[in-house]
């Protein structure tokens, strides 16, 4: 997509912002806060339908950086539409609930259960980006942590942060290749979400990394990962895709059969998860090496249309991301409760670099969740 049509979408929008009609209503705070969700929403939606176009090979010598023009772009105009929001209404979304709870794989509070958990997952990488090295036995990521390819900018460094007078960006220095995350739900078979692969071409031109995690012994995730835990997508098997309203799912399957743990689908059968019971996400924020994140809870069930909310400390890259029961997990249990699929925009503006939002433990839109039971019709027999 050219930048001309970007700019055509970034000014029709905020014409639409700018509106008169966007300010009326007895309640003007929960009106504007409602249209500016509805907003974004939408363009979400936009983002979904041309995502795709950033997936595709580009020419040898192409940065993965270069690839993400078009999200790029998109990405500038949801942050300019919450820097108006913000000018005129005070209001400003955020990503983080509470403190940060994501953690690495290696991290001394990650349980050998959120271990086993996290090995069930995969990064969704473009095939363009997993390099062969001569061997054939090992493959390598893009390195460094660019989030804006045109001017460069990634997380805030410890100094950076430091003068903005914000919190430390945990994962700074860390890769960032990956565009969605996803897990193995039968013998060859990998759920994500819907955005991700919308169709056989996204599938022809994306490759599904397992083991994509740093440790003390793993300093560079990127680097020398055993060509065993790479999985072609060869087909699309089921899902559904209501961009910004209700359920968003993929299941696919790969070249053969995945060499990892299979979580467990809430059949539709069983009880739907509570509000208020415990939840953890599992994927790839931002690209990049996994990261686990506990310490969430479900807020609001919406069960016709097949998703929850919850307050889980995510970010784009997490799109697909396994969500499981905490109760069960720490049991030993890979009960999967639902996909991440969609939530708040991730960072503060007019930063020379990327600060994460945060929000009150219980405050901010949510991140919703597509109901698991969804899945179930594509994964029978």
């Amino acid at each position: 997509m050219s930048r001309l049509v970007v700019a055509g979408l970034i000014i029709g929008m905020a014409c639409a912002v700018c509106h008169p009609a966007f300010a009326q209503g007895n309640d003007i705070g929960r009106t504007t806060e409602r249209t500016l969700r509805d907003a974004t929403d939408t363009l979400r939606n936009i983002r979904g339908r041309i995502e795709d176009t950033t997936r595709a090979p580009k020419p040898d010598g192409a940065s993965v950086h270069e690839q993400r023009a078009v999200e790029d772009a998109l990405n500038d105009f949801l942050r300019e539409g919450a820097r108006a929001a913000t000018s005129i209404y005070g209001l400003e979304s955020k990503a983080i609930y509470g403190g940060d709870d994501r953690k690495n794989y290696g991290h001394s509070r990650t349980t050998p259960n959120q271990r086993r958990a996290a090995d069930a997952t995969a990064a969704l990488v473009n095939a363009a980006n997993v390099l062969a090295r001569a061997d054939g036995q090992f493959y390598d990521l893009p390195g460094g942590n660019v989030l804006d390819g045109p001017s460069g900018r990634g997380l805030c460094t410890p100094k950076q942060a430091e003068s903005l007078k914000e919190p430390e960006e945990p994962f700074w220095d860390e890769p960032n290749p990956a565009f969605c995350s996803g897990f193995k739900v039968g013998r060859n078979l990998i759920a994500t979400a819907g955005h991700c692969i919308r169709d056989q071409e996204s599938c022809n031109n994306t490759r599904f990394v397992f083991g994509f995690y740093k440790t003390n012994d793993k300093p560079q995730p990127e680097q020398g990962i055993a060509a065993k835990n790479v999985y072609k997508c060869e087909k699309i098997v089921g899902g559904e895709l209501e961009p910004g309203i209700g359920s968003d799912w993929r299941i696919v399957q790969v070249d053969r059969e995945i060499d990892a743990p299979q979580v467990t689908i809430r059949a539709s059968s069983s009880p739907p998860i509570n509000v208020g019971e415990g939840v953890t996400v599992i994927g790839y924020p931002l690209g990049l090496p996994v990261k686990i994140a506990d310490g969430a809870a479900v807020r609001s069930l919406n069960a016709k249309r097949g998703f929850f909310v919850a307050n889980l400390d995510t970010y784009q890259g997490n799109s697909g991301s396994a969500v499981f029961n905490t109760a069960r997990l720490s049991q030993g249990e890979l009960l999967i409760e639902g996909i991440l699929v969609r939530g708040e925009n991730d960072f503060k503006i007019n930063s020379p670099c990327f600060i994460s939002k945060r929000c009150p433990i219980d405050g901010c839109r949510g991140e919703d969740v597509t109901l698991a039971n969804r899945l179930e019709k594509a994964l029978k027999p």
